[in-house]
């Protein structure tokens, strides 16, 4: 990437987390819900320093924005300037088994930098979203997740389309840390809160026998990324293991402990303005 690119790309980064600054104080409700959220997550914590927790998070959430943004102008040889990698190696080993691999993350840093990340590096995902309910974005915020080859699947619609990609040896990718309605989820810890979570990874891994592999893209400084991977987590073999829905239940509550691990780890980059733990 020229020097030209690089500062180009981190303007908008700066000029993101300005954007968030204004939007936190804009935005009541959500700020009230993000403060709620690490409240509840901390309980121990000051005043101040959830306060300050939860205004850094939003900066980090318009960061991320606009430098979504900026990345989707870049050619694939500036993007791939932009990374550097921990334990991609497991990636590879993963990938061993002939099995197709469910990539896990979460609305944790720049997570829409994985779906690129993996498909320049391993090859096209088959990504499990929601749409968007305005039209004009939902079509942009596609064209940018697809730009590199990438699939998008309905997330009602999910786990046919999960179940034939890995069928096929190929990756799915799926976020795990949204709030899901009682009838769509399994209560598992996460963050010390039982809390309705998908069941959906757990299942596929399940009934396939594809391994679930935690990615996390996490912010760095000037517009950079570090793509943080997890050891796979295998499905136990269905000849030693419980019935099918205890092994989901065991299985989501791994998913949410990396989960909550990888977040700790980088507090403010979560997105903590989501209501994850409201009562239906």
């Amino acid at each position: 990437m020229t020097a030209r690119g690089v500062a180009s790309h981190a303007l908008a980064g700066r000029l993101g987390a300005a954007a968030g600054s204004f939007y936190y104080e804009l935005a009541g409700s959500r700020r009230r819900v993000a403060r709620r959220n690490l409240a509840l997550a901390f309980p121990a914590d000051t005043e101040r320093r959830l306060d300050s927790l939860a205004r850094s998070s939003f900066r980090h959430f318009g960061r991320a924005v606009f430098e979504s943004v900026s990345a989707s102008r870049l050619p694939a040889e500036s993007i791939c300037d932009l990374l550097s990698f921990e334990n991609w190696h497991e990636f590879v080993q993963a990938e061993k088994g002939d099995r197709g691999v469910i990539v896990l993350t979460a609305h944790l840093g720049a997570h829409e930098m994985v779906g690129p990340t993996v498909a320049l590096y391993r090859g096209p995902m088959h990504m499990v979203a929601r749409p968007f309910r305005y039209s004009p974005l939902e079509r942009r915020v596609r064209a940018i997740r697809e730009r590199f080859g990438n699939r998008s699947l309905l997330k009602r619609q999910a786990a046919r389309g999960m179940l034939r990609a890995l069928s096929q040896g190929e990756r799915v990718a799926i976020l795990i840390d949204q709030r899901v309605h009682p009838f769509q989820g399994v209560r598992v810890p996460f963050f010390g809160r039982s809390s309705w979570t998908s069941p959906l990874p757990a299942q596929i891994s399940l009934r396939s026998g594809a391994p679930v592999l935690p990615i996390f893209a996490y912010s760095l400084s000037n517009g950079r990324y570090r793509i943080a991977v997890q050891p796979a987590i295998e499905p136990p073999p269905r000849s030693n293991s419980g019935s099918f829905d205890d092994d989901v239940v065991a299985l989501t509550a791994r998913y949410a402990q990396v989960t909550e691990a990888a977040i700790r780890r980088e507090l403010v980059q979560w997105l903590w303005m989501h209501d994850r733990w409201r009562r239906h």
